[in-house]
C-alpha cells in the first residue's frame, strides 16, 4: 500500500491523532511502549487506507513520532511489522473494534451485483471501475488483502460481474432469436457481405429503391425481436458504448470474441441503436423523395401555367 512520503500536520491531526476510546483499547491490548506504538499505528492505518500495515510498507516516520507523543513516550526505533501470533490477533480484534471485516467474508455474489450496477449506470474502463471497487470496500469496512492480490481477486470479480452483465442484455432476447442473431454474421456466400456488414451502410441517393432496401433492413432487425428487448434497465450511454463496439468491429472480428454472451450483448445493442438510425434514414429518404416529387410538381404546373397565360394572352391580342 502507498503512503505518502511526507505527512503535514493537517494530516497527522486527521489520521494519526488516537482518541480516547483509542488509547483504553491499545493500552488494554498490549503491553507498553513498543507494542502500543505498534497496534496503535496498525489501528491508525486501518482506519486511513484501508489495510494493515505489512514489513513492506513505508510508513513515515513523522505518524510513529506524532504517536508516540500522545502515550507521552519516546520514538526509540521504528516497529518491526513481520507477521507473528501478536499480529494475528491483533488484526481481529481491531476488527472488530472498528467494525471491520475481512476480506475473505465478503460476499462474492453482493460484491459482483454492486459491480453489474455500476456497468449499468456508466460508462467505465476497467481501471476506473478497480478504483470504485476498491473505494466501495473501503466504504463498508473491508480490509483489503495486499495490493496484488486484492488486484487478481478484483479482475475476477470484474470479469464475472462483466459476463452476469451481459447475460443481462441477453435476457432480454429469447434464446431462439438470438440464435437467429449470429446468422446476421454470417456471409451466404463466399466473398459476399454478410448482412451485418449491409446494416452499417449510409443510404446514397434517394430513390424509392434505395427506400425499399433499408425498410428491408428495418424489417430484419424487427423479426428478430430486437425492438421488445427492455434495456431500460440499463444506461443509454452504456448502450452506445456497447453499440460502438459493433459500428466498428467487422463480421469477422464479432466472430472472434471468444465470450458468446459478450458477442450477443453487443450484436444486441447494436441492432438496438442501428434500429433507430435507420429508422432515420427511411423518414429523410422519405421526404427527400415526396420533396422531389413535390418540387417537380410545383414546376409542372408553373409550366402549364405559364403556356396557359400566353395562349390568353395571344387569345387576346387576336382579338383586338
Amino acid at each position: 500500500m502507498k503512503t505518502e512520503s511526507v505527512i503535514s500536520e493537517d494530516q497527522l491531526a486527521i489520521d494519526w491523532t488516537l482518541t480516547e476510546q483509542d488509547m483504553d483499547f491499545v493500552t488494554s491490548n498490549s503491553r507498553g511502549g513498543n507494542q502500543h506504538l505498534k497496534l496503535a499505528a496498525q489501528l491508525c492505518y486501518l482506519r486511513r487506507y484501508g489495510v494493515f500495515i505489512s514489513s513492506e510498507d513505508n510508513v513515515p516516520l513523522e505518524a510513529f513520532s506524532y504517536l508516540t507523543k500522545q502515550f507521552n513516550l519516546q520514538l526509540v526505533n521504528v516497529p518491526d511489522f513481520s507477521k507473528n501470533t501478536y499480529s494475528y490477533t491483533w488484526e481481529d480484534k481491531i476488527c472488530h473494534y472498528l467494525d471491520y471485516r475481512k476480506y475473505s467474508d465478503v460476499d462474492p455474489t453482493e460484491l459482483e451485483s454492486w459491480i453489474v450496477n455500476k456497468i449499468c449506470t456508466e460508462t467505465l474502463n476497467k481501471d476506473r471501475l478497480t478504483t470504485l471497487v476498491i473505494e466501495n470496500l473501503k466504504e463498508n469496512r473491508v480490509v483489503l488483502p495486499s495490493p496484488t492480490v486484492l488486484g487478481r481477486l478484483i479482475n475476477k470479480h470484474i470479469n464475472q460481474a462483466l459476463d452476469k452483465f451481459y447475460r443481462k442484455i441477453n435476457q432480454t432476447l429469447p434464446k431462439e432469436k438470438r440464435d437467429k442473431m449470429k446468422l446476421l454474421l454470417i456471409s451466404e456466400k463466399k466473398g459476399a457481405e454478410s448482412d451485418f456488414s449491409k446494416l452499417k451502410q449510409y443510404p446514397g441517393n434517394a430513390s424509392s429503391q434505395v427506400m425499399n432496401q433499408f425498410l428491408e433492413y428495418f424489417n430484419k432487425i424487427e423479426a428478430l425481436g430486437i425492438l421488445d428487448c427492455d434495456l431500460t434497465t440499463v444506461n443509454p450511454d452504456v448502450i452506445a458504448e456497447l453499440a460502438k463496439k459493433g459500428k466498428y468491429f467487422t463480421a469477422s472480428q464479432m466472430r472472434s470474441i471468444r465470450s458468446k454472451s459478450k458477442r450477443q450483448a453487443i450484436l444486441i445493442c447494436f441492432l438496438h441503436v442501428r434500429s433507430k438510425i435507420i429508422l432515420d434514414y427511411i423518414v429523410d429518404i422519405y421526404k427527400t423523395i415526396f420533396t422531389d416529387i413535390n418540387r417537380k410538381a410545383n414546376k409542372e404546373v408553373s409550366k402549364i401555367r405559364e403556356a396557359n397565360s400566353k395562349k390568353n394572352i395571344t387569345a387576346a391580342t387576336n382579338k383586338i
